[in-house]
This record gives structure tokens, sequence and C-alpha cells, in this order.
């Protein structure tokens, strides 16, 4: 996949996020700690939740052909074959605020072509309590709900 396709697939996980994080969060209070994450902060049911989303995006890519390693705050490290990609992944920034229902969480994801920051080919960030989408290609510029 070229780099636009990484794009959709992370703004199809940010969809996801989007349609059902309201319905998550009004059922599933999540105030108790599931324990820690691979990152040391507390994993909470809301992290699990989104991660859950986005690691069953990613193994449909990886599926379909692409390798890379996911690193997750929560999961920390899995690989998907051995191709040279790292996906890095914050499944919910600010879950303390989520579960409180203060509204500032988002999802970030990013792809890097190899093993430094200096890398980093696709970033893209979902504010889930507005729905604003942030996203950068190498290349392309940086966009904010589509526009440069």
């Amino acid at each position: 996949m070229d780099n636009q396709q990484w794009l959709e697939v992370f703004q199809d996980i940010g969809r996801q996020m989007l349609d059902g994080i309201r319905e998550f969060l009004s059922r599933e209070g999540g105030t108790i700690s599931l324990g820690r994450g691979a990152g040391g902060d507390k994993t909470f049911p809301v992290d699990k939740w989104a991660e859950d989303i986005i690691i069953s995006s990613l193994e449909r890519a990886w599926r379909e052909g692409e390798t890379f390693t996911l690193l997750s705050e929560e999961m920390g490290m899995r690989k998907f074959g051995e191709g040279k990609k790292i996906v890095l992944v914050d499944p919910i920034d600010g879950s303390n605020n989520a579960k409180s229902g203060i509204p500032f969480f988002s999802t970030s994801l990013s792809l890097l072509d190899g093993d430094t920051l200096g890398t980093l080919a696709v970033g893209y960030v979902i504010n889930l309590a507005a729905g604003d989408e942030f996203w950068a290609l190498r290349g392309k510029g940086a966009y904010k709900n589509g526009t440069r």
C-alpha cells in the first residue's frame, strides 16, 4: 500500500471510533483499570475497545499482503510479518478524560517507513470528542478535515 492507502485505513479506523465512542462511553463507565499497558499507563475499557478496532483493521491490511510492526501504548509490540514499516498507535490519548466525560480525547495513528521518527510517512489524529480529523502525508502537507 502507498501512503494514501494507509491514510484511508487510518481514516476508516477513525470513522469506526467516532461512530461508536459515544455509545460505548454511555454504557461503559470504564472507571476500573484493566491493568497497565505496555507504555506504563493504566489501561481502561475504552483503551481496550479502541485498540480492538485498530487491531481488527490492521489485521485486514495484513491479510491483504501488508507487513509491518504494530507498536501500541496498550499492548506493546506485535509483528504482522517481517516488514520494515512501523505503525505507532495511541488508541485513546486522554482516556482519563474520555472515561470522565471531559471532551478532550483522541486516537493517534502513524506510519513510519523505518525505525526512527524521521521516517514518518503518515500521521493521523481524530479528536473523538469533536470529530475533527488531522493528518499529514510526507511530501503532501498537513490537513484538518480535508483542508490544507
